[in-house]
């Protein structure tokens, strides 16, 4: 997971509030590409 960038960080808090681990490895999309 990337937790450096700062995008990472907004997905981190996100994903930590729905429980969703998976999310890690599925979040640079929208971000990464944004």
């Amino acid at each position: 997971a990337r937790m450096e960038t700062k995008w990472g960080r907004k997905t981190l808090a996100r994903r930590r509030k729905k429980g969703r681990k998976q999310l890690t490895v599925r979040i640079p999309d929208k971000y990464a590409g944004a």
